[in-house]
């Protein structure tokens, strides 16, 4: 098995693997810094809600879609739920990841800064599905749009990242 087949067939395994490494990483960065404050971190159950987790810093709260690209994948847009735009502090966090040992290489960042309501998606073109039905159409997805690259952050650290989450 390659490790693009292995990437795809354990995709939530790599999915849940990842948001281990970037917590680690979000937890360092504050550390490193000496923050009085603690980083918390609460996790949703059910992704229904256009976030993965809630992370706070002080009284900064940011409600976090997570969405990984390994650093040879070609994505150029992510989809996000729309719900996202209503939630505090709702932001997109996207990964790239390194296939070899599922190490971030870099982030990039979507939302607005620290207490600022992200922007609305709720105009941006329909995400599709990724199977096609009987005629080889894909269907749009209810409540999810596509966010381009080209409207996240450049090429973030860790500590770059921390920065425009909670400052």
């Amino acid at each position: 098995m390659t490790k693009t087949e292995a990437l795809s067939q354990h995709s939530s395994y790599v999915e849940n693997a990842l948001r281990h490494v970037f917590l680690s990483d979000l937890f360092r960065a504050v550390w490193q810094r000496g923050y009085a404050q603690k980083l918390h971190i609460y996790n949703s159950e059910v992704d229904d809600s256009g976030f993965d987790l809630v992370a706070s810093l002080g009284s900064v709260v940011r409600h976090i879609q997570l969405k990984a690209t390994h650093s040879d994948g070609r994505a150029r847009s992510v989809s996000a739920h729309t719900a996202l735009g209503s939630a505090q502090g709702g932001c997109i966090v996207w990964m790239s990841y390194r296939s070899s040992d599922l190490g971030i290489e870099h982030y990039r960042f979507f939302g607005e800064p620290a207490g600022a309501a992200m922007l609305d998606i709720s105009q941006r073109p329909a995400a599709l599905t990724q199977r096609r039905d009987i005629r080889g159409l894909r269907r749009a997805r209810v409540h999810h749009r596509v966010i381009p690259r080209s409207e996240f952050s450049g090429v973030l650290t860790v500590d770059e990242l921390l920065d425009a989450l909670f400052q």
